[in-house]
């Protein structure tokens, strides 16, 4: 990083320790740009056909009440999708999580109370799987954890009304639609936390045989746009035109599908409608007025519980796609089965692990 990674020492100085572990930077940010609130993305098209208005920012229960509007105007279109059973309720709660699938427990909120805890074990947790059996059983979500089929594709054919997201200029890009308005309500306020920044990170392979051209290539992508850009959007002429009038908005085409690539200085690459002129100063204002965590370098070391990760990644995966996708028969049975399953994450060690991660987060604290 020192020799070869002067460009993006300099564009991330702030957060680049979000990338180390006990003092090695074992990856750097990828996006220039990390504030987001968390909620929903909607066809809007739907809701206005359906009588449903939805605030800029809003509850569970509102969302609930938007979903059983939204079957009862159309029963052939679902209105809200677990997908696999993945723990989508991190895109509709606010905290901060450590490890996949929380298995290093989470911080509510590290501005009031940097506590590590188990989700798991938590109110909210229950709440959200006793939520999930309701709207399985109103035909709310489909609740089958075997479906392979993406939200986005779903929702893209509008067999469904809303997906969960990250909210920001990027992400209003990613879910505009020719087909339909699309609109956005936040359940999570704007932020800017270590979950945000890592989410998408560059690093380099252990195994690479040329770290140093690796590093080289890294770099060069965010001092120079012109390739940054050709790997997002392509060639003009080819997979993008230049909106009329501008020589930054870009109009694509469809023939490049980046959707997870995140490359280059933001502040110099080309913008892709339906962003305009003033998607940096949308930037801008979202970064400015955004809750930024005091632990946003902060990453927990766990050289010493690979065995307790695996067992907790393999417990996580028994238990949560069927609490996520409602698959009970009742409120009883579920209270039951969160019950057990947090039994057997302290079998697997998660209090350990969770009283390590705090002790390292104690440290880092103090040395702030």
């Amino acid at each position: 990083m020192q020799n070869r990674g002067q460009a993006l020492t300099e564009l991330f100085a702030d957060i680049l320790e979000a990338g180390e572990v006990s003092g090695q930077q074992l990856a750097v940010p990828a996006n220039v740009y990390t504030a987001a609130s968390r909620g929903i993305y909607y066809n809007k098209t739907m809701a206005d056909a359906a009588g449903v208005t939805l605030g800029e920012t809003i509850t569970m229960d509102e969302l609930e009440e938007a979903l059983i509007a939204i079957h009862e105007y159309d029963p052939s279109v679902y209105p809200y999708y677990e997908g696999d059973g993945g723990l989508y309720m991190y895109w509709l709660y606010s905290y901060e999580t450590f490890g996949t699938d929380s298995a290093y427990g989470i911080v509510w909120d590290a501005n009031e109370d940097p506590t590590v805890e188990n989700l798991f074990a938590s109110d909210e947790f229950l709440d959200y799987c006793i939520r999930m059996q309701k709207w399985n059983e109103l035909g709310l979500q489909p609740g089958d954890p075997t479906d392979t089929t993406t939200a986005q594709d779903y929702y893209n054919a509008q067999q469904l009304f809303c997906v969960v997201a990250t909210i920001n200029p990027a992400q209003d890009v990613s879910f505009a639609s020719d087909d339909f308005e699309v609109a956005s309500a936040s359940l999570v306020d704007a932020g800017i936390s270590n979950t945000s920044v890592t989410e998408y990170m560059w690093g380099i392979a252990a195994n690479s045989e040329r770290p140093d051209k690796a590093m080289d290539l890294l770099n060069y992508l965010y001092e120079n746009p012109d390739v940054a850009n050709i790997l997002m959007y392509g060639l003009e002429g080819t997979n993008y035109e230049y909106q009329e009038g501008s020589d930054t908005v870009i109009k694509t085409n469809g023939t490049l599908d980046t959707t997870f690539l995140c490359v280059g200085n933001t502040e110099e690459t080309l913008i892709e409608s339906p962003a305009a002129e003033d998607y940096i100063e949308k930037w801008e204002e979202l970064e400015s007025t955004a809750t930024v965590s005091p632990i946003i370098g902060y990453m927990f070391d766990d050289t010493d519980y690979q065995t307790e990760s695996a067992v907790l990644a393999s417990t996580i995966n028994e238990y949560v796609p069927q609490l996520m996708c409602g698959m009970f028969d009742s409120e009883d049975a579920v209270r039951e089965e969160v019950d057990e399953f947090v039994s057997a994450l302290e079998s697997a060690g998660i209090n350990d692990v969770i009283a390590a991660n705090q002790e390292q987060l104690d440290a880092y604290l103090a040395e702030q």
